[in-house]
C-alpha cells in the first residue's frame, strides 16, 4: 500500500470523483443517464460495433428434454446490441482505497446471460488508486466483454442463448435500427447537391445508402413532379442516375409533402398504363396485319424489305414487319377493328 493510500481521506476522494464523472460526462454524455446523487451512478452503455457483426441466436436446451430436436440457430447481420445498465455506487474512499460498488447490472430485453460473470469481469478490472468507470464503459461498449463471456465462437460470431430465439430475434432488430437512426441522426454528412455539410437529423438516406440534405432532396423532387417527369424523382447520384434507379413509396413520401405525393403516384400509374397500352397496341397492330396480309394480300412494293409474300406465307422476319408499322401507327388505328383488341379476327 503505498503513502497516498495509507493517507487518503473522504475529501480527496470525492474531488477525485467528482473529477472523474466531469470526464465521462464530456466523453460519453450519451451513457450517463443520471445525475450523481448521495454518491450513486447509473450507466446505460449501448454495445456497438465498428462494423456489422453476425449474431446467432440459439435456444436454450437446459430446461428441454435431451431427446427433443433443437430449433436452428438464427443468423443476424447487427451493428448493435440493446444496452447494458449498471447501477453503481462510489464508496468514500474510491477510487484510492475501494472499488466501485455494482449494485446492480441489468441488459436490456434479457439479451445477455452470466450476468454474474460479468459483474466479477467489472469489478476485475479496478486497480488501486485508479478511476475505472471509463474502463468499464469502453468494456461494454465495444463487445470486448462477449470474449470473457465466451459468447464468440471460432468464427468470432457471436452465440446467444435465450428460451425465445424469435421473440428476442424481432427485439434486437428493432433495437439495431433504433440505434443505427440515433447515430445517424447525430452524425454529420456532406451533400452533393449543395455541397454543405449537414446534421443527420436534416438529412436523408435512401436505400441506395446515398444521403442528402433534405431541404435539396424537397426541391428537387418536387420540381420533377411538377413538371411531370416522374423518371428523375429517385437518387440525384450519378451512378443511380445512369443506372436508372427511381424512388419508391416509401421514400417519395419521406421527403415531399402529402400533395406531391398523390401527383407523383397519379402521374407514375399513368405513365405505366401508358407504357402497357403502347405495347398492347403495337401487339394488335401486329396481329391485324398478318390476318390481312391473308384475307386482303398486300399490293407488291408496300412492304419491299420485310420478307413478307403478298399471299402471307414465308418465313418472313417478324420484327422488320413490326418496326415498319410502328412507323405506320397513326393511320392504322383508324382502321383495326375494336374485336381485335380482345383477340377476335377482322373478317
Amino acid at each position: 500500500m503505498t503513502t497516498a493510500e495509507v493517507d487518503a481521506t473522504p475529501g480527496d476522494c470525492e474531488s477525485l470523483q467528482q473529477e472523474e464523472y466531469e470526464v465521462l460526462e464530456s466523453i460519453y454524455p450519451e451513457c450517463i443517464s443520471s445525475e450523481m446523487k448521495n454518491k450513486s451512478l447509473r450507466l446505460e452503455i449501448p454495445v456497438e460495433f465498428g462494423t456489422p457483426r453476425t449474431v446467432h441466436v440459439e435456444e436454450d436446451q437446459s430446461d428441454i428434454q435431451t431427446n427433443s430436436a433443437a430449433a436452428p440457430p438464427i443468423a443476424l447481420s447487427l451493428s448493435s446490441l440493446p444496452p447494458v445498465t449498471l447501477n453503481v455506487v462510489l464508496p468514500a474512499l474510491y477510487p484510492i482505497k475501494n472499488p466501485p460498488t455494482l449494485t446492480s447490472i441489468r441488459a436490456a430485453h434479457f439479451w445477455l446471460p452470466q450476468i454474474p460473470r460479468l459483474h466479477q469481469a467489472l469489478t476485475d478490472l479496478w486497480e488501486p488508486g485508479e478511476g475505472v468507470l471509463y474502463n468499464w464503459i469502453e468494456f461494454l461498449r465495444s463487445g470486448e466483454f462477449l470474449d470473457t463471456l465466451s459468447l464468440l465462437d471460432d468464427n468470432n460470431d457471436i452465440r446467444i442463448i435465450h428460451p425465445s430465439p424469435p421473440i428476442l430475434t424481432k427485439v434486437l432488430k428493432e433495437s439495431d435500427a433504433s440505434s443505427s437512426f440515433l447515430r445517424f441522426t447525430h452524425n454529420s454528412y456532406p451533400c452533393s447537391i449543395c455541397l454543405s455539410t449537414v446534421r443527420g437529423s436534416k438529412c436523408v438516406q435512401l436505400s441506395c445508402t446515398h444521403i442528402f440534405c433534405r431541404p435539396c432532396l424537397e426541391d428537387f423532387w418536387k420540381l420533377c413532379i411538377e413538371e411531370g417527369d416522374v423518371g428523375r424523382v429517385g437518387c440525384p447520384d450519378l451512378a443511380c442516375v445512369k443506372d436508372g434507379r427511381e424512388a419508391d413509396a416509401e421514400e417519395v413520401a419521406r421527403v415531399v409533402t402529402q400533395d406531391c405525393m398523390e401527383r407523383w403516384r397519379s402521374l407514375k400509374i399513368k405513365r405505366n398504363l401508358e407504357r402497357g397500352t403502347g405495347e398492347l397496341v403495337m401487339h394488335v397492330v401486329f396481329r391485324y396485319m398478318v390476318s390481312r396480309s391473308v384475307s386482303h394480300p398486300l399490293p407488291h412494293g408496300i412492304l419491299p424489305d420485310a420478307g413478307v409474300e403478298a399471299d402471307g406465307s414465308g418465313g418472313g422476319d417478324r420484327m422488320g414487319v413490326l418496326a415498319i408499322m410502328s412507323g405506320m401507327l397513326v393511320l392504322l388505328l383508324c382502321a383495326v377493328p375494336a374485336d381485335m383488341v380482345g383477340g377476335g379476327r377482322h373478317t
